[in-house]
């Protein structure tokens, strides 16, 4: 490790040190609040035509990241634990450092941990296939048709990671970023058969600044009509089978939680202040009225926190 980069590393780890320290150590909450995309629950069944239609229906509200989890969130968090041979670990397998960075190279364990510490959870692989097609099941988080410049990919010619969410017209119309390229994403199970599964094997899914732009899902080549008229074949997705205690460069993570399940845990350290209330009211106008049904039972429940009527407000307009 060169001089210069020892220096850098030094320096991006007293900014984390010095933030812990002054009580700033985790990512409030109510910040991470801000980051959240409300998702809907709602049915998404991909190519029902088909003989095998795959279904990927949210029965449940989720709230999800918009970004992946960065650098400096990782590494906060191995400071606070302190881990400091994980963090030694983390800056020599980076081979890009910046705080905005997607964190990558952890294993599924690891992945899982982390998101546990926050209340959350990594999405299954049909969460995953329902936050980045939505309920049109389009191809792409952004729609129907590839497009040029929109992830971080082979094509881009990069040739290393990008910041959490560089790439505005790859996002979803709810507001995720980078579902195709930058960083592929650790998940908690798979879409195989139960027949071809096996524990040892893990899926990432979306891909990377290390593989093609594709779409999120598609109906592999050969497909032909059956006696009833649907199409009979494979449906392939853009993700990866790997061991579960790899460690990829191009490998991070993103979070998510059942909506209400989290909000119920956080909502009571939220302050009653008016700047927060603001807040909070500009927050639930973002998720919109699919999420009025959920808010407002949330709110009609008894000791509800009053920042969660705030963000009821927000979402009536």
């Amino acid at each position: 490790m060169s001089h210069n980069h020892r220096l850098c590393r030094l320096a991006f780890l007293c900014a984390l040190l010095s933030t812990a320290c002054n009580g700033g150590g985790e990512v409030p909450e109510q910040d991470r609040l801000g980051r959240l995309v409300f998702v809907p629950a709602r049915r998404c069944v991909l190519l029902p035509d088909t003989e095998d239609p795959v279904d990927c229906s949210n029965a449940r509200p989720l709230l999800v990241d918009s970004f992946e989890v960065t650098q400096a969130e990782w590494e906060e968090w191995l400071v606070l634990q302190g881990a400091e041979a994980a963090v030694q670990q983390s800056a020599e397998f980076w081979r890009d450092r910046a705080p905005t960075l997607p964190a990558t190279g952890m294993t599924l364990d690891e992945a899982r941990e982390f998101a546990s510490t926050k209340n959350m959870r990594l999405p299954t692989a049909r969460e995953w296939v329902r936050i980045a097609v939505g309920t049109r099941t389009q191809y792409f988080p952004w729609g129907k048709r590839s497009r040029e410049s929109v992830a971080n990919t082979l094509e881009l010619k990069l040739g290393s990671l990008a910041p959490v969410g560089s790439f505005e017209s790859g996002r979803t119309s709810s507001g995720v970023y980078d579902l195709v390229g930058n960083g592929r994403e650790w998940v908690l199970d798979d879409l195989l058969p139960g027949d071809s599964r096996s524990t040892q094997q893990a899926w990432a899914m979306g891909g990377s600044y290390l593989s093609n732009k594709r779409p999120t899902y598609w109906l592999d080549e050969g497909a032909d009509l059956d006696n009833d008229g649907r199409l009979e074949g494979n449906t392939s997705f853009n993700a990866i089978q790997l061991n579960p205690v790899h460690r990829g460069r191009d490998v991070g993570l993103r979070l998510v939680a059942d909506a209400e399940t989290w909000l119920r845990a956080v909502a009571g350290s939220w302050g009653a202040d008016r700047a927060t209330a603001s807040r909070l009211e500009r927050i639930g106008a973002s998720w919109g009225p699919a999420s009025i049904p959920m808010l407002e039972s949330l709110t009609a429940e008894p000791g509800a926190a009053p920042g969660l009527a705030s963000l009821l407000r927000g979402a009536r307009g």
